[in-house]
């Protein structure tokens, strides 16, 4: 290092080491907080000097009033419990609207569609022919659209129609949800 450098840093540490003594030696009126310390006087003789420094208090001892103030308790002070859900406050009733009557016309009642009568159902079958076995009941062929069918007397069938009976000359069928009887006329040759 050259000799400049080394005195410009050995003048910053004189400078610091003075600003730290100053501070040091000023701090008492720094701090508002407590009052400055006094010195004790000395008491006693300077023959004896340990007998004056047990008498005298030290510096450092803090001391402490002998009453300390009397802090109330937690649970008086306490309004409620933190731990309880309040009750929900109470429902007002809503206040009542005044309303001003209303005048209602009424239609003269006319008769419904509904209350005419339905016509009646037709038979969505076509007679194909029948078979008769001797000792078995007579089964009928019928179609239905591309399907079909065959039915014996008694058997009800797609679209709620039951067949009742088997005639000569005619098939009966009874509408179930209706209660209606449809007459089907067959021509043909029994098989």
């Amino acid at each position: 290092m050259s000799a400049a450098a080394s005195s410009s840093s050995n003048r910053r540490l004189v400078l610091l080491v003075l600003v730290a003594l100053g501070l040091w030696f000023f701090r008492d009126s720094f701090t508002t907080d407590t009052p400055p310390a006094r010195k004790p006087a000395r008491t006693g003789t300077a023959a004896n000097p340990s007998r004056a420094l047990r008498s005298a208090p030290p510096e450092d001892v803090c001391t402490v009033p002998t009453a300390l103030p009397q802090r109330g308790v937690l649970v008086a002070k306490a309004k409620a419990n933190p731990f309880v859900v309040p009750p929900p406050p109470p429902v007002k009733p809503p206040k009542p609207v005044k309303t001003q009557p209303v005048v209602v016309a009424v239609a003269p009642t006319v008769a419904s569609p509904a209350s005419a009568p339905l016509p009646p159902p037709k038979l969505p079958y076509t007679y194909i022919g029948q078979f008769v076995d001797p000792g078995r009941p007579t089964t009928v062929f019928l179609s239905s659209g591309n399907a079909l069918l065959n039915a014996n007397p008694g058997d009800t069938l797609d679209g709620g129609f039951k067949l009742e009976s088997i005639g000569p000359r005619e098939l009966v069928f009874v509408h179930v949800q209706r209660n209606v009887t449809l007459r089907m006329p067959i021509e043909g040759e029994r098989l």
